[in-house]
């Protein structure tokens, strides 16, 4: 639960979302899957949001994958929304699913490999 409120945290910082609102939940922002990647690509990723080249030592591919396994278990387990492709209703226009459900982490985008 640490990793979902450090996401948490990062989310309210950057003004993503506001400091009353709760980012997990059973009913995620239509956004959440790219709010995900942002997070786990600041902590980890070899080029800052800025698109400037990061010069300190980054995050392991090993913690951005438990970074992306936090909010997989809060949306999917806690939120009761499972492991179904975040998506968009054909029907409501409605997002359904778990939103860290489509994000993949590739070594070479956490490592520079």
């Amino acid at each position: 639960l640490s990793l979902m409120k450090q996401c948490q945290a990062f989310l309210v910082g950057r003004r993503m979302i506001s400091e009353g609102s709760q980012f997990f939940s059973d009913n995620p922002h239509s956004q959440a899957a790219i709010y995900i990647v942002t997070w786990i690509m600041d902590l980890c990723d070899l080029i800052k949001l800025n698109g400037t080249p990061v010069l300190e030592e980054r995050s392991t591919y090993t913690h951005a994958q438990k970074m992306q396994a936090a909010p997989t278990f809060g949306f999917g387990k806690i939120h009761s929304l499972g492991m179904q492709a975040w998506h968009q209703s054909e029907v409501s226009g409605k997002m359904l699913g778990n939103p860290s459900s489509l994000i993949f982490i590739k070594s070479s985008d956490a490592e520079g490999g």
